[in-house]
Parts: C-alpha cells; structure tokens; sequence
C-alpha cells in the first residue's frame, strides 16, 4: 500500500494513476504531511513524499513524527535533481529511496516495487558521484565525514589513517600519541559512525551513504 505527499495536484494525480495501473495501492494522495493521516500508514507503507528537498534545502524535520508514529513506513522522496549531501542525510534519517522527478517511467516503477521488497534505492547518478569521491583527497573526505558523525579533530586525524590502511602503532608514531589514546579514540569513531571494524570506517569515510549495523567494539580484534 502506497500514499502520496505531493504539492502539485497535477503531479499527484499522474504518480496516483501511474501506481493504480500497475498493482498498488493507494490509499491517500495529499498535498502536505498535515493532511495526512498516519493511522492509515501501517506496517511497510510507502510514503512518496516531494517536501523534503527543495530549492538548497534539506528539511527533513517534517517527516520526524510521522516516522515515529508509523515507525515500520517506508518513506521515498522525489527530488528535483540529485545531491550526493542531500542523499547522504536522506538515508541517514531512515528514508528507503531518493528519487528524481525526472527519472523514466519504468525506472521509477522499478525502484517502487525494490521498495515494496524492503530494499532501499537510490538513482544512477550516484554511481557517477561515487567515482568523484573516490578520487577527492583522503583529507578531503575525511573531513566531511567528520561533520557528519560529528568527530572531533582527533578523530578525524585518525580516520585518516585508517583510511591508509595504518596500524595503532604507525597511528601513535605518526600524531605523536600512545597506542592507548589512539585505540580509545578508535572505539569512538566506531561508535560514532555505527560501524564493527576498521575496514567500514575506512569504507565509510569514502561513501558514507553504506549501512552498516553497529555492534562496534563486541569482538576486541575489531580495535586493533
């Protein structure tokens, strides 16, 4: 079952049609999140929401409560064009697609039914954006991450080695710090970022729309 938060009613009603006529259902179509009614969103409902991203915005905030009342929903935006930080916040806020408006037709009902299966989507352009960050500086990156997670300038020191690929032991030579500090600051940034091992940081740190499920730290060899 699908409902629509969608400000143009032309657009609306054409997104309505298009589900209709391939096998979902809808069960509302309205112009804001007030209109909604959230009792009507059980379980693994989709949400087409278009007012999370508009102009240099990223306001989220609006979807706050009704991903706590329906906790189970499956929110998807439809954005006007792609943004790699835009998505990057999307995802991390729990929503389970980030769509174009100009995306074709059958792409579009493809990405709806991987959502209908539980699995989350995100368009093409991300591949191209992936390329570009994979080549953007180590120092680069890491310092965007570290605004994201919000990890000190220590940790951010030491995400960029491990990044490299650096053991503790270079880590403490190379900051001028104890293999204690650096392991502490290690668990930190595992926590932060809700990853297990060194490897997902690092993955994290290069893209980090990846999910990852954190049990960081219950397995010691993950800290070394």
């Amino acid at each position: 079952m699908t409902s629509l938060v969608v400000k143009n009613a032309l657009t609306r009603e054409g997104l309505k049609r298009i589900l209709i006529d391939n096998g979902f259902g809808v069960a509302q179509a309205t112009a804001s999140l007030d209109e909604l009614d959230v009792d009507q969103v059980n379980g693994a409902h989709i949400v087409l929401y278009d007012g999370a991203v508009r102009g240099s915005d990223c306001d989220l905030d609006p979807l706050a409560s009704l991903m706590t009342a329906a906790p189970e929903c499956r929110v998807v935006l439809l954005v006007e064009s792609f943004d790699f930080d835009r998505m990057n916040r999307a995802f991390a806020a729990g929503v389970y697609g980030y769509i174009p408006q100009n995306i074709p037709y059958q792409s579009f009902l493809v990405m709806i039914q991987l959502v209908a299966l539980g699995e989350k989507v995100a368009p093409s352009e991300l591949i191209d954006s992936l390329s570009d960050r994979q080549a953007m500086p180590v120092e680069r990156q890491t310092t965007d991450v570290a605004a994201l997670y919000g990890l000190v300038e220590r940790d951010r020191e030491i995400l960029e080695c491990l990044v490299m690929g650096m053991p503790n032991k270079i880590i403490s030579r190379r900051l001028g710090v104890s293999e204690a500090t650096v392991k502490l600051h290690v668990k930190t940034i595992f926590r932060k970022m809700s990853v297990n091992n060194r490897t997902q940081a690092a993955m994290m740190a290069r893209f980090p729309m990846l999910p990852f499920e954190s049990d960081a730290g219950a397995n010691g060899e993950a800290l070394r």
